[in-house]
């Protein structure tokens, strides 16, 4: 949550920034007084500039800094229980796709894990089926999906599948 405010007021401050910025390279080339104020203001403002430099080299920084530790690997924790497995995202859905492999073989089936606010959400692209056995297929699924997540990783949670059957 705090992340998606920081990334939220990193963006309105970058974005009122270049509206600024925008905004005096348009007026400054047309007005007179505009451009003797900017040029009165840098020579006799020695301090506010340096502060404002100091601003920007903390503001640019604290954003590269939070740039390259988003790029680190984050496991999810599957907690089930008392015991909690730290997994790669890249094993759950290699672990998926597997079982939909081995589930549907010679069949192009897509899947997608997901992970947030604690709930575990599976999406699958599924090969067509007759709208009568849809219904059992899921039911079918869900079960399997639910041992293999149980066997692999102990994760006994309920979880949210959400599959489309091609056409």
């Amino acid at each position: 949550m705090l992340h998606q405010f920081y990334l939220f007021m990193t963006t309105v401050l970058l974005a009122l920034l270049f509206i600024l910025l925008g905004g005096a390279g348009i007026i400054l080339p047309w007005s007179e007084t505009t451009r003797e104020a900017t040029v009165l203001f840098l020579e006799h403002s020695k301090l506010t500039l340096c502060l404002l430099g100091i601003a920007f080299i903390v503001i640019g920084s604290s954003l590269l800094v939070h740039q390259f530790l988003s790029l680190r690997k984050r496991p999810y924790y599957l907690r089930s229980g008392s015991k909690s497995t730290a997994v790669d995202k890249c094993v759950l859905d290699q672990t998926l796709q597997a079982y939909c492999n081995e589930r549907f073989p010679g069949r192009s089936v897509l899947s997608q894990v997901h992970v947030a606010d604690k709930q575990l959400s599976i999406k699958l692209a599924l090969p067509s089926a007759p709208k009568e056995i849809q219904k059992p297929l899921l039911d079918e699924l869900e079960k399997e999906i639910r041992e293999v997540l149980e066997r692999i990783f102990g994760y006994r949670k309920a979880f949210q599948l959400t599959a489309t059957f091609d056409e």
